[in-house]
């Protein structure tokens, strides 16, 4: 049974969804572009390493951005679940511009109830990026994530932080507070412009207003959030298992000094705070890969 947090997620993904383009066609061209999961550096590595053999889940995975760039770019089978009905209508429609439909799999799916059929697979590699923290239980569906990784599989979880989100959050506070306690739809969507002027002057990218209205509502308006660290990650991992290998704080070290690392995640807000002094963004976003034993 869908709960009260997801039924609001749900409703406030289905007004506009996250990392929304203006057409197929925009988002099509925007994954054939550039290789998006590269920027994640070992995680293209494992991808890269397996080309077109592997078995990959995206949980949360909305318009399908990240399921469609490993089925185009590596190749893989890949199946994408997400609790809204209308991300997902896009996400197919741009596998079928790409011409990886037959690769390709997306499921309406409450990830903190899944289904019999997703229970029982096992895949090569697990990843969710910036959905689980939206969930109503963050820890549960890591735990349920990392079940779902094959032995000597990968798991790639990516989260708000808790210190680096603070800064953002804080600088856009004035806006989510008028916006969630306007009077009525004409209100709220003043505010959203307002905001959506303000958040503009975070990004140099050409982006169409839809994306950067879809990247504004996410990041700033959304119903439910929470922010996590390194060392609450971590310990979910080694519980289930996970053997921990790189992580975005220390920019993907190979060897990675975990107790180190947890020491200086409060340092995360003073790089929030000098980025939104140079009007650039910083989402407070950090990521965690692992291999199961």
């Amino acid at each position: 049974m869908v709960g009260a947090v997801a039924e609001s997620v749900r409703a406030f993904y289905e007004e506009l969804p996250f990392n929304y383009a203006e057409s197929v066609e925009e988002q099509t061209a925007a994954l054939q572009a550039h290789n998006q999961v590269s920027i994640y550096r070992p995680l293209h590595a494992v991808l890269r390493s397996a080309h077109g053999t592997g078995r990959v889940l995206d949980v949360g995975c909305g318009a399908g951005w990240f399921v469609n760039s490993v089925a185009y770019w590596y190749g893989h089978e890949v199946c994408g679940v997400d609790l809204c009905p209308r991300p997902l209508e896009r996400a197919r429609a741009t596998a079928r511009a790409l011409g990886v439909a037959s690769r390709v799999r997306f499921e309406e799916v409450d990830f903190l109830s899944p289904p019999d059929w997703l229970r029982c697979e096992r895949f090569d590699v697990v990843s969710s990026l910036g959905a689980m923290h939206h969930m109503r239980d963050c820890e549960q569906a890591v735990r349920t994530a990392a079940s779902l990784v094959r032995p000597g599989g990968w798991l790639h979880i990516g989260l708000y932080h808790r210190h680096g989100r603070a800064p953002l959050l804080e600088h856009f506070r004035d806006i989510a507070h008028a916006w969630r306690t306007a009077a009525g739809d004409e209100a709220r969507r003043q505010i959203e412009m307002e905001g959506l002027t303000r958040w503009k002057l975070l990004q140099h990218g050409p982006y169409s207003d839809t994306f950067l209205l879809s990247w504004f509502r996410d990041q700033v308006l959304h119903p439910h959030e929470t922010q996590w660290t390194l060392g609450e990650l971590l310990s979910w991992f080694r519980d289930e298992g996970v053997e921990p290998l790189s992580t975005s704080l220390d920019h993907f070290s190979e060897r990675s000094d975990w107790r180190s690392v947890v020491a200086a995640e409060p340092a995360q807000a003073d790089a929030a705070h000098a980025r939104l002094r140079e009007s650039r963004y910083f989402p407070g976003f950090f990521t965690l890969l692992g291999r199961k034993r």
